[in-house]
């Protein structure tokens, strides 16, 4: 009698990246622990790593911006003109055990065995409506709680700037935006 071949595992979502060993949007499957999926990686050397998770395709990839902290030592990769890219970079100067677990409730990315940093401080950005507009938005990106675009609305100050009387807005955004 043939033996029969055993089956391929399917996975949901993936590793891709340095950390899984290449680039292919299906290059490492990640397992499904109830409502999460979760990678282990034992004694992972001391290196630097970049990475993001997919579903099998790069049609809708989760990276940095997914991550549901802040993390000591973890950065944004950039492609070749210095532009952000979205890939999640780790690097470890010892041997290090570390649990990446992707949420798709809420598409949040957690190191778990990574040390979160201290929340940064928020940044206050004030703007003089010289074009007199009706809407006044800020719209900020490349941290953890970036706006959707256009943006959100900026709050009037009540202030005005000089003899010109052009109103003065406002908006506080969380500290670990970049842009």
């Amino acid at each position: 009698a043939a033996a029969l071949a055993a089956p391929v595992p399917t996975y949901d979502y993936y590793i891709t990246g340095t950390l899984a060993g290449g680039w292919n949007p299906n290059q490492q499957g990640i397992e499904k622990d109830g409502e999460l999926y979760k990678a282990t990686f034992t004694e992972l050397p001391a290196d630097t790593y970049e990475f993001k998770i997919t579903d099998g395709t790069w049609t809708n990839p989760w990276g940095f911006s997914n991550l549901a902290a802040n993390y000591v030592g973890v950065t944004q990769g950039v492609d070749g003109e210095g532009n952000p890219n979205g890939n999640i970079i780790i690097t470890t100067e010892e041997a290090k055990n570390i649990i990446v677990i992707f949420d798709p409730a809420n598409n949040k990315i957690t190191l778990e065995g990574w040390e979160e940093a201290a929340p940064a401080e928020p940044v206050t950005v004030y703007f003089i409506n010289s074009g007199e507009w009706a809407e006044v938005a800020c719209h900020y990106w490349g941290g953890l709680n970036g706006s959707a675009w256009p943006g959100v609305q900026m709050t009037a100050t009540g202030e005005t700037y000089e003899a010109e009387g052009w109103n003065v807005y406002k908006v506080t955004f969380p500290g670990d935006n970049t842009s």
